[in-house]
């Protein structure tokens, strides 16, 4: 597909194609790719506050009782961006409605995490999984309001679904070695595999 291809001509602007981060460290952040991923992300989350790009879509999120319990999560030290979430305490679980816009690509994302946890002492008792079945169902109109808002506050387009885990086998960055790099982590966050 013509997206497909224009992702990954993106993606390989800001990340280096077969030099891994991992076992060439050292090489991997002298490449012009790297240099240019750090300054895209200064840049942008520079932007992004002087020109109240991040305040604007909170006060934003608020305006809708299904989103006004959001907060700003974003991370711009790891993050490539901005990340908002709704955090939902149910009997032994914990949902997380997240929200990143990406500050590479025209693109967001809006799903739903869920994990068990544990109240004495507090503890979860996994680690947070996609949950597209709440999506779907439970909590279909706070992700349908959260995506009007950011495509009529910024026009940004929905990130397409059948590529968010599809991987970049040249590609790696960070702690994700080359072969488990995907287009999720390319364009919103390294910590996480949806």
């Amino acid at each position: 597909m013509m997206i497909e291809v224009v992702l990954k001509s993106i993606a390989t602007l800001y990340y280096p194609v077969g030099v891994s981060s991992l076992r060439n460290y050292d090489e991997y952040i002298k490449t012009v790719e790297c240099r240019n991923l750090i300054n895209r992300l200064n840049e942008s989350f520079l932007i992004t506050e002087e020109s109240g790009i991040r305040k604007n879509l909170l006060n934003a999120f608020r305006k809708n009782q299904e989103s006004e319990k959001i907060e700003d999560f974003t991370l711009e030290s790891f993050d490539k961006c901005l990340t908002f979430k709704i955090e939902v305490f149910e009997k032994d679980l914990f949902y997380q409605i997240c929200v990143n816009i990406s500050v590479l690509v025209p693109y967001y994302l809006v799903y739903v995490l869920k994990n068990g946890i544990e109240l004495e002492p507090y503890q979860w008792t996994n680690l947070p999984e996609r949950d597209e079945e709440s999506e779907k169902n439970k909590f279909k109109n706070h992700l349908n309001l959260i995506s009007d808002t950011v495509e009529k506050e910024i026009n940004y387009n929905k990130f397409p679904d059948f590529l968010i885990s599809d991987v970049m086998p040249n590609i790696s960055s960070s702690d994700i070695e080359l072969g488990g790099f995907t287009y999720f982590n390319a364009f919103f966050l390294n910590n996480l595999k949806l």
